[in-house]
């Protein structure tokens, strides 16, 4: 455990911290360790400060029962419960209270804006950041950006605020299960096959082991809830 640390002298890029025993160092870059970050003041000094609870990435998703998450035309007409229970009201309200920063690939946000919300942008009051290779001029809400989205996930796990929504698509959520920055996954299974499409994983060099928190059913649909072990 890193105790007892101090400032010490900033000798150009890498820093020797002491950590608690007399004569035991670690050399260290400015940036972040587990519960911790570096940092330089206008002093030059190396700075160590334990942070508070970091936020949590969380993909929040619905997919077919054979794994897509849009159809052959890239349609998402198919998501809707079997009519067993349409007055219950899923999970979604009290799961958008939790974030305040949304996460989209270009293809899901012109979907959202072009085709499902045209008139409206359907996260108001969220921060959403869309990824894109050639970002238009950003609005109050919505930041286009070209940056790396495993630094962008990054730097917005270390900023204060409520969790963070990976909102899709396919790309930007296996991208970042590569890099190891999903937290939390939480996938509901729409009762229909639908044989072709947009699958939701793609093939990963590592695994990712997980543990159930939660399962919820409700108008056919199921709600699973894993989070890394």
């Amino acid at each position: 455990m890193i105790k007892n640390c101090r400032k010490t002298d900033y000798f150009g890029q890498n820093t020797s911290v002491s950590i608690g025993a007399p004569h035991l160092s670690l050399v260290l870059r400015p940036g972040n360790i587990s519960g911790y970050s570096i940092t330089r003041d206008t002093r030059r000094t190396a700075v160590i400060r334990k942070r508070g609870k970091m936020r949590k990435a969380v993909l929040y998703i619905a997919m077919s029962l054979d794994g897509y998450i849009a159809d052959r035309n890239g349609g998402v007409g198919w998501l809707e419960g079997d009519g067993s229970d349409c007055s219950h009201p899923g999970t979604y309200e009290a799961f958008y209270k939790t974030v305040d920063t949304i996460i989209l690939g270009n293809k899901t946000y012109r979907q959202i804006a072009e085709e499902l919300s045209p008139d409206k942008w359907i996260y108001e009051g969220k921060k959403s950041y869309v990824l894109t290779h050639h970002p238009p001029m950003s609005t109050e809400e919505v930041t286009f950006t070209a940056r790396p989205i495993e630094d962008l996930v990054r730097d917005l796990k270390n900023e204060k605020g409520k969790d963070i929504w990976i909102c899709g698509g396919a790309s930007v959520i296996n991208q970042l299960l590569e890099s190891d920055l999903i937290d939390r996954i939480c996938i509901t299974i729409i009762p229909v096959i639908l044989g072709q499409g947009v699958p939701l994983f793609s093939e990963h060099e590592k695994s990712m082991k997980l543990k159930l928190k939660s399962v919820k059913s409700y108008n056919g649909m199921t709600d699973l809830i894993y989070e890394k072990r």
